[in-house]
């Protein structure tokens, strides 16, 4: 039989209700609090949300979700790196678009 602490979302009880954003963010960190091996998945799995991500509801969702796990607990170094790059890469992103915005409107 498994423990408790070896069961992740999806494998133990099921709810006869929706869970609410706020305990969704309540199990993600009570999971990487209680079990640090599985970190460097949790930060890999929300980089992967924002990756190409056409959902601007849910791209935004998922900055907020990466800035407060930031907040409560740190990636490993390698991840830091990929993060790293990734943030930085998409906030040049956001720049350039934001320039080419400007332009169309300036031109009008």
């Amino acid at each position: 039989m498994m423990e408790e602490k070896d069961i992740l979302i999806g494998e133990g009880r099921t709810l006869d209700r929706p869970i609410s954003d706020l305990e969704k963010l309540h199990i993600i960190v009570g999971y990487a609090l209680s079990r640090r091996d599985i970190r460097d998945e949790i930060y890999c799995q929300i980089i992967k949300q924002l990756v190409n991500n056409k959902n601007q509801k849910s791209s935004l969702r998922g900055w907020v979700l990466l800035s407060i796990c930031l907040g409560i607990f740190p990636p490993t170094e390698l991840i830091m790196q990929v993060r790293l790059k990734f943030t930085f890469f998409h906030l040049w992103l956001y720049v350039l678009e934001a320039l080419f915005l400007r332009i169309v409107i300036l031109n009008l």
